[in-house]
Order: C-alpha cells, then structure tokens, then sequence
C-alpha cells in the first residue's frame, strides 16, 4: 500500500479462554492459524472447539494523516469520516443508544461489513469477503482491529478474508437510474391514518404528473405492534385497498415490525415465552418509543412458533394483494438471547425464511443490519428518518446521534450510497413537497440529492393537495437522462459529486453547513441561474461541465 502506514501487532482467538499471539503463524494442540497475506487468515481446529471471536489487529502507524470512515451497524446509524477515534457524546438513557448502534456493542467507534482510509492522495477500502460471518472494524487512536464473529463450533478449516485496495476514488456504486416512485403515509400522517384518508389519497392519483411505482401504507394501521391485525380504523378494508390500487397500476405496500412487541400488545400482555430473554432468563426492551405504548420487546426469532406467528401475518397480507414489505426495527432480530450462538446466522437465517415465503415481493429493510450479502434486502434503508426541518433541537439536546432530521438523513446518503457496492436499492427516505418548516432550498436540496445519488423516490405529501407545479423539480431533474458518477470531493460538510451523462456532463455541490462557502462556477448552471460563485447554507447547486 503506497501510502498507507499499517502494521501487524497481532491476532486474538476467543473461546472458552482467550489467546493472544503476535505471531503470524501458529500450531498448538487446539488449533492452528496462519496470516497469509496482509488480512487473510486460515484457522484450522484440531478438534471441534467453539470460537467466538477471531480478530486481527494492526496498527496505524501515523494516525494523524488519515480519516477513518465509520459505516454505522443499521439503516438509522449515523456514517462519516473522522479522525483517531469518535468523541461523541450520547443519551443518558442507554436504551435509546440501541435505536442507533450495535445493542451488543455501544461504542460508536466501530464501523460494519466495511471500512475506509482517507490519505491525502488516496483511500484504503477495506471490505469482508467471507460472507458467512459477521464483522466489523473497531477503531482506536492508533490501531484498527478486524472482528470476525464467528460464536459456532468449528470442525474444519475456515478462511476469513478482508479485501484491501488502494484507490484514487472508492466510487463502488456510480449507476443509480433505476428509479422506483412512490407514496408512503408516514411523514405526514405518522400514526394518525385511516381508511378514509388512504382512499381520498388512492382517488387523486391522477393529481401527479409521477407514474406511482409503490403506495405504501405505514405504521398506523395495526392494532399493536406486535399483533399484525387490522384495527378498528381500516376495518377489513386493506383488500378493497389492494384492489383499487392494483387496478391503477400501483403496487400495494405496507409497513410491519415484525420482530418486535410493545407493551401493549396481545402478545406482550399474554405470551411473555415468545420474547427473548437475556442470559438471566430475563426478558428486556431493544428501544422506546413515545408513539407507541413506551418501551418494546425483541421476539425470540429462533423459536418455531414465533418464526410461525410472523410467517403467517406476511403470508395473509401477500395474499390480499400486498408487493411490497418495508419491515422496520429490524435490529432487533440481530440481538442476541440466553440461548442465540451466532446472531449473524440466526438473522440470516429466518429472513431467507422470510424471502422464501414471500417469494417475488419486494422487501424494503429499514432500522436494520447493514449487510452486504445478495438477496437479503431489495431495499435498504441507509439513513436516519428524515423529518420536514433541517435540525432537530430536541433530540440534539439530549444527544440522540441517530437524530430524525433532514441533515443526518442527508449525510448518510452522501457518502453511504457510494462507497457501498449494490447489493440492494437504496432508500434515502422521503423527499417533502409542501413542506411546512423546511425552506424552499433546503426542499429542493433534498429532492435533488436524493433524485441524483439513490434509487428511491418516496413522499408522504398527501396527494389530493398537490398539483403539477409541486413536481417541476422532480420533472427537470428526470430530463436529465441516465447518468454516471465519476468523481466526487468533500470537506467541511462541502460536497462536490462529477456525473457523466448521456446528454450532457454536470457537476453537484452541496453545502450541509451552517456557513457561506465558495465553489468553482462553470459555464452553465442547471435548476438555479446564479452568476455568483457561492453557495449558501443547506443549499445545492448543478453545473454543467
């Protein structure tokens, strides 16, 4: 590696007693090892023998002359670069870290699946191609230490493989022209949804100028989570609802929790067995959530009959007619119990089941692990949740890091979408048509980010009051024709990302932050016709090059 300063120290073998060695070769009576290459490692056991962590650590040997990038362990985990190690304060109530970082590993300092190494000429890639175990980079001042999960018993030789690679730009997803257009009641109804208003929606379709891919309906409509019944509001409607919009040319979707119960629910109240129990025997919350009745529950997913409950809930609702699933708080599959081994394997393991079952339907993965693994997710969310304001005061206060805001949800989707190779479409969330708080360009700086750098374009904007003029951005946008990235730099929240095009070449700036910042100005803008070269807080603007 030309510019990257790495060096081993040394490999840790955890079982029933830990070992640690700073050898690069090793045979013992358990079990031999051998590093091959720079992060390539062969663990041979003697015998069957339970391991649970194998990691590999090495050392940066001038920390200062690098940015580290931090992939956040799920959908809503904040990702970004930093230097030396995050300092980054959190909420006192520990439960609520879990909405956000790995419920079995709060720190903030560990990236998953991969991880990346900002030089001042280039960028170290580092990425897990051994698929059948989970890993992440924790990181500290001077060193980085890859972790393989592997918690099974080994009877043969495994090869765990960290791919690195030099790059000038680590551009790992440049296409994003499949576009898929919807509708979803969450960010203007949020819970308060009825069939009324769903079928006031369904009735003015013909209000956008936007062919509708996907109506989905959110949270709202069940009786608790963790009971997937329709309630006293929907009322047996969700097949009329199926049908009407089949009958438009729209896919039906709908929103579920599946692996989670609040305490509200039948299943909380009546069948305290189905939920996860910590190594005490005890059951436990995985997160809270003011909107529903507080704290909520993992369900054990290792259990027939809860794997049976969920089944048959997805399986009743395909039936009626619905394509797409967004299945949320997926984390909470990912937690381990008094009785789990591998969490990776259980989890992957029952959303195969899942895929299995419902077959050709579209699965939108949101609050969940992110894995780089085919066929796990056709939708991945890879942000926070947005929110029609550029900052939420409130949660900033209290130091919630997964914070529902515009700005943390755009974050992500700047840098994530790109450095991640396409295993799955990614969903930045909503974009806001009318919105109330947002500012007119902080409104088009959203729909532009997402339209130019994802595959999802979502809103929640309630589709009776709109008209044309609330999709001229969206309609020039998709002028644009197809595209590819090519190119990208960033400092300081300044943002700048270099497209080929089939009809033209054109650059987008972006500026997150608070302040006035200056930018090269080309020939001819797009979108907004300034003759200045600045660009304005939470503002974005195209080029053509």
């Amino acid at each position: 590696m030309k510019e990257f300063d790495i060096s081993f120290e040394k490999i840790e073998i955890e079982s029933d007693e830990k070992f640690e060695f700073i050898e690069k070769e090793k045979n013992l009576s358990l079990f031999e090892y051998k590093l091959n290459s720079l992060i390539e490692l062969n663990f041979k056991p003697k015998d069957k023998i339970f391991i649970k962590k194998l990691s590999i650590t090495y050392l940066i040997n001038k920390p200062n002359d690098y940015f580290i990038f931090r992939n956040g362990f799920q959908s809503w985990s904040p990702s970004y670069f930093f230097r030396n190690e995050i300092k980054e304060k959190g909420p006192l109530l520990k439960i609520l870290k879990y909405h956000y970082l790995d419920p079995e590993n709060l720190s903030p300092n560990i990236s998953y699946s991969f991880t990346i190494l900002k030089g001042t000429k280039s960028y170290l890639f580092l990425i897990n191609e051994n698929t059948d175990f989970f890993i992440y980079f924790v990181i500290e001042k001077n060193k980085i230490k890859f972790v393989f999960e592997i918690d099974r018993f080994l009877y043969e030789e495994i090869k765990l493989k960290i791919k690195a690679e030099e790059f000038e730009k680590p551009i790992f997803n440049q296409n994003f022209n499949k576009k898929i257009y919807g509708w979803t009641s969450w960010y203007y109804y949020y819970r308060n949804i009825n069939k009324e208003e769903i079928f006031k929606n369904i009735d003015a379709l013909e209000n956008t100028p936007l062919k509708l891919d996907y109506f989905q309906i959110d949270d709202g409509w069940q009786k608790s989570i963790g009971d997937w019944e329709e309630n006293e509001k929907f009322n047996d409607s969700l097949k009329e609802i199926c049908d009407r919009l089949i009958k438009n040319g729209i896919s039906p979707g709908i929103w579920l929790a599946p692996f989670i119960a609040e305490k509200n629910s039948k299943v909380f109240k009546e069948r305290k067995d189905l939920l996860l129990k910590d190594k005490l025997g005890k059951i436990f919350p995985c997160g809270y959530n003011p909107l529903w009745s507080g704290y909520f529950y993992p369900l054990d997913i290792e259990k027939e009959e809860v794997k049976e409950k969920i089944l048959k809930s997805l399986i009743y609702l395909k039936e009626i007619g619905f394509k797409l699933f967004k299945l949320d708080f997926l984390y909470a599959g990912f937690i381990k119990g008094e009785n789990s081994a591998s969490r990776y394997e259980k989890f992957i393991n029952f959303m195969n089941k899942i895929r299995n079952e419902l077959k050709d339907s579209i699965i939108l993965g949101c609050g969940a692990p992110f894995i780089l693994k085919d066929n796990l997710y056709d939708i991945l969310r890879i942000g926070p949740d947005t929110m029609d304001g550029w900052k939420n005061s409130f949660l900033r206060f209290i130091c919630f890091q997964g914070r529902v805001e515009a700005y943390n949800s755009l974050r992500n989707t700047l840098l994530r979408d790109i450095f991640s190779s396409q295993k799955f479409l990614f969903d930045p969330d909503v974009i806001f048509l009318k919105p109330k708080k947002l500012r007119s360009f902080e409104k088009e700086t959203i729909q532009i980010i997402n339209f130019l750098l994802s595959n999802v374009i979502f809103f929640s904007d309630p589709i009776y009051t709109l008209k044309k003029e609330n999709f001229v951005l969206i309609e020039k946008l998709k002028e644009i024709g197809n595209y590819s990235l090519y190119d990208f730099e960033f400092q300081d929240d300044l943002y700048k990302y270099s497209f080929n095009g089939e009809k033209f070449d054109f650059c987008l700036y972006v500026n997150l932050s608070d302040k006035v910042k200056k930018i090269k100005k080309y020939k001819e803008e797009i979108i907004k016709h300034r003759e200045d070269n600045l660009i304005y807080p939470h503002e974005s603007r195209i080029f053509i090059l």
